[in-house]
Parts: structure tokens; C-alpha cells; sequence
């Protein structure tokens, strides 16, 4: 298999390199959002959604420490440009060229989604101890942001995925307690803030890479509030939204990034299709879960919860426990 080279002609950004230990480096461009100031992104958040009792945001979900002075620097030295550039290199790193960038098929899909031994262990290897200090730090969502450049977009990314989906290889059984009840809060904050400023729909990076784009809505699939779940499927409505208006774009209006990503997608309509509606479908099975039972049944052991006579039906006849 072809291994993703460098990007150089990806985005006109210079970049430094970073050798993943993983595999082989794969150099990711990162290039500034200047739309919205950085000091706006921290401060801008969703506004709550009244007519929907219950809403509020995911930070108040879990209990944890207030961070210290010493956790705080901690978290700064630990959340460091070289470790995102990592996480975005292994996390990418075995897709077969620029277009699965843009539009990832089921192959390319299939490591993020099925369970592999030695993938959880490299995680672990890697990533565990940079979960630890967050852990430790008792950090708060914006706490982890103001550790972190927010001025480039595919710090979000990177934060996103080593919140949303890295622990989910680093703490299985008993210990994914941890996933569900500290991690996933924090990255669902994140990524309300980070479609909030327009990461996702703005940036150059990530608006036309499927691959990028749609990490910005796992966090959301994750929650336990039906309010996120109709804010998440309003997100998956509107990229399909997006990428059909891009579509329909004249080529001479095009950009040469633009270009390519319209090239990749007009030529491969059928499995953009089968994309949209496969990740939008996933977030629907979610989404009625939350709407029958107020939770996922499948975490209560793992979060100490007495499950309902229903829920326990549920789970004895196969309901869904995503794993």
C-alpha cells in the first residue's frame, strides 16, 4: 500500500516535519484561521437551547480537581505543537494518498472503527501519558484551549481526536469510565467552541477533507444529552449541504487546493454519497438511544449506574453497544 507522502502542495504553509514513532512521518500543513481572532475562539461558545430541558454544557458533566498553577504549566508542557503533530500522523498515517484525505473509503475507515490489539497498544504507548497529565491536571475545556495555539485549525483537530477518540483505545472495560465520564465532556465542549468559531466550515485545512471534517462531529454522537444529538444531526445536514453547494461551484472559481478537493469528490459522487449517508445514518442509531432511554444503556456498568428493567432488555436482546 502506498503510504501518505508529504503534503507540500496540499496548502502554500511552510511547516516543520514531525517523525511519528509509530510509522513512518507523515508531514500534515497547518495553516492560520484568520477570520476570527484567536482570544474570540476561546470566548465564543453555542448558545443553549432553551426549548430543550436540561441543556447545558458538557464541562458540568464530571466532577474533577481544580486545576493548579503546577498542573496547569504541566498541561502546557505536555500539550506541546510536537504532540498534536503526532497524534494527527499516526491518526492518518495509513491512509493510501491525498485523496482519501478528502474522502476516506471504507478501507481507510475500517482502522478508526474496528477493534486491533496492537493499534490500542500504540496508542497507549504514545498517547497514555499525555491522557494521564490531562487527567491529573483536572483541566477544564478551556483550560486545555489556552494550552494549545487555537489560531491553527488543525490543533483542534488534534485535540479533538486525543480527547474523543484516542482513550477510547486507552481505557477499555472497566477503565473506560474514564472515556465517558471525563474525556468525552471535554471533547464535546471543544467541538461545540470549535464549529462555533468555524473551524470546520471555514478553514481551508478541513472544510473540503471528509477526513478531517467529520471528527469534528464524533464528540457530539458520544453525548448523553438529546439537545447535542439534534445539534449534531443539524451538522451533518449542513456538510452534505456544504459540499453540495461546493459541487455545484464553477471550476474557473476554484482555488489550486479547492481544485483538487473538487476533483476528488465530483469524480467519486456515488462514495460521497454513501459517506454522507453512512455518517449521518451512525449519528440517527445514536441519537434514538438518547431519545428512548436518556443515556446509553451500554456504559452503565462501566459508570457505576443501576440499569433500568428496560435497558437491561434492551442489552439482552442486542440492542447497540457500539463496540
Amino acid at each position: 500500500m502506498v503510504r501518505l507522502g508529504r503534503l507540500n502542495n496540499l496548502v502554500p504553509t511552510k511547516f516543520t516535519p514531525w517523525k511519528s514513532s509509530y510509522r513512518r512521518s507523515v508531514a500534515l500543513p497547518q495553516t492560520r484561521l484568520i477570520t476570527t481572532p484567536p482570544h474570540a475562539l476561546v470566548a465564543k461558545r453555542l448558545p443553549p437551547q432553551p426549548k430543550v430541558k436540561g441543556f447545558q454544557w458538557s464541562c458540568h458533566f464530571h466532577a474533577t480537581p481544580i486545576a493548579t498553577a503546577g498542573a496547569t504549566q504541566e498541561l502546557k508542557q505536555t500539550l506541546v505543537p510536537s504532540l498534536l503533530q503526532e497524534v494527527r500522523e499516526f491518526w492518518f498515517d495509513h491512509l493510501s494518498g491525498e485523496d482519501a484525505l478528502i474522502l476516506p473509503g471504507p478501507n481507510e475507515m475500517k482502522r478508526w472503527f474496528s477493534r486491533d490489539a496492537e493499534f490500542d497498544k500504540a496508542c497507549v504507548a504514545q498517547f497514555q501519558p499525555a491522557l494521564e497529565t490531562i487527567i491529573a491536571s483536572g483541566a477544564t475545556a478551556t483550560e486545555i484551549l489556552d494550552a494549545i495555539d487555537i489560531s491553527l485549525p488543525l490543533n483542534w483537530l488534534s485535540i479533538l481526536l486525543l480527547l474523543d477518540q484516542v482513550p477510547r483505545n486507552c481505557y477499555r472495560g472497566d477503565k473506560s469510565k474514564l472515556v465517558f465520564g471525563l474525556f468525552d465532556p471535554l471533547a464535546e465542549e471543544i467541538a461545540l467552541r470549535a464549529i462555533d468559531a468555524g473551524i470546520p466550515t471555514q478553514s481551508s485545512d478541513v472544510r473540503y477533507r471528509l477526513s478531517y471534517r467529520f471528527w469534528f462531529q464524533l464528540p457530539l454522537m458520544h453525548s448523553e444529552n438529546v439537545a447535542v444529538h439534534e445539534h449534531a444531526c443539524k451538522q451533518y445536514e449542513a456538510t452534505a449541504g456544504d459540499i453540495e453547494q461546493f459541487l455545484r461551484r464553477e471550476v474557473a472559481s476554484l482555488d489550486g487546493d479547492e481544485k483538487k478537493c473538487y476533483d476528488v469528490l465530483s469524480s467519486q459522487q456515488e462514495a460521497l454519497q454513501g459517506f454522507l449517508n453512512q455518517t449521518y445514518d451512525f449519528e440517527k442509531r445514536h441519537k434514538v438511544i438518547i431519545e428512548r432511554f436518556g443515556r446509553y444503556p451500554h456504559r452503565n456498568q462501566a459508570l457505576g449506574r443501576q440499569p433500568t428493567p428496560e435497558e437491561s432488555e434492551y442489552l439482552k436482546k442486542g440492542g447497540e453497544t457500539f463496540t
